[in-house]
C-alpha cells in the first residue's frame, strides 16, 4: 500500500508541479511511474511459491484475481495516456500561470 501511495504522489506531484519538458512528456513520465507499479504488481506472482489470494479467502476460489486487476489497470493507463496525448496535441491546453 505504501508503494502504490508513494508512485502516485509521485506521479502527481511530477505532472503537475514539474516543469522538465513539454506537457505531454510530464503526462508520458506519470503514466511510466504509475505503469511501473502496476508491471511491478503483476509480474509478483512470479515469485517462488505465492498465489493470486489467500488460500482461506473466499477470493480463493473466485475466478477474478489480482493478476485481472492488474491487467485491466495497465489497460486503463495505456488508454488514458493516449487519451490525453491526443488532446495534448489539438492545442486544448489550460496554460497554469
Amino acid at each position: 500500500m505504501t508503494l502504490g501511495s508513494i508512485t502516485g504522489f509521485l506521479a502527481l506531484f511530477f505532472l503537475y508541479f514539474s516543469r522538465i519538458g513539454t506537457e505531454l512528456d510530464r503526462v508520458f513520465i506519470s503514466c511510466l511511474i504509475i505503469a511501473s507499479y502496476w508491471i511491478g504488481q503483476g509480474t509478483a506472482i512470479l515469485v517462488p511459491h505465492t498465489t493470486v489470494a489467500d488460500p482461506g479467502s473466499p477470493l480463493y476460489t473466485s475466478p477474478v484475481n489480482q493478476v485481472h486487476g492488474d491487467l485491466l489497470f495497465v489497460l486503463l493507463l495505456t488508454i488514458s495516456y493516449y487519451i490525453e496525448k491526443k488532446r495534448l496535441s489539438t492545442g486544448k491546453i489550460v496554460k497554469s500561470q
